[in-house]
């Protein structure tokens, strides 16, 4: 299984780096499985949400969330507002919060290959990337949206930078 995981920083392509404060302007997320076609996707469906107007506005909640609790609050709001949902938007609310703990110990970027998760700290050296013993830290779920969890919970006992 191959999950492709990847924040650009508001400064990416400008040949800064941007302070785990700044809000990211791009997220990806993908999940092939070898030989076959499994993807996550991440929207808020409009079976979901029927009114574009009140998705665009949790999307702009979603990107201008600055910290987990956030994060759940808007959980619970979408819980309360129009019900109990599905795996997408599950694997939304979990990538934003990646997004925000990623932010608050100043990492840049979250990806995998293969089983090796590479997260590139927001430092002034290049290729800086968190390693224990010369090695990446290794995912061990075996679905994408199971990953996920298991970044999460990665960032959510990493120190502050």
């Amino acid at each position: 299984m191959k999950l492709d995981f990847v924040f650009v920083g508001a400064g990416a392509g400008t040949g800064s780096r941007t302070g785990p404060t700044d809000s990211f302007s791009a997220l990806k997320q993908a999940a092939r499985l070898e030989g076959g076609i499994a993807s996550i996707h991440a929207p808020l469906p409009a079976a979901y949400i029927g009114e574009t107007r009140l998705r665009n506005d949790f999307y702009r909640r979603l990107a201008m969330a600055e910290s987990p609790k956030q994060v759940k609050g808007l959980e619970s709001e979408l819980r309360d507002r129009f019900g109990k949902f599905g795996e997408p938007v599950r694997a939304l609310l979990l990538i934003t919060e990646i997004r925000v703990r990623a932010e608050q110990k100043g990492v840049l970027s979250v990806e995998t290959q293969g089983n090796r998760l590479k997260c590139l700290r927001n430092s002034a050296q290049r290729d800086d990337y968190l390693q224990f013993s010369s090695r990446f830290p290794r995912l061990t779920a075996p679905t994408p949206l199971a990953r996920l969890r298991e970044i999460n919970i990665f960032l959510q006992n990493l120190p502050a930078s």
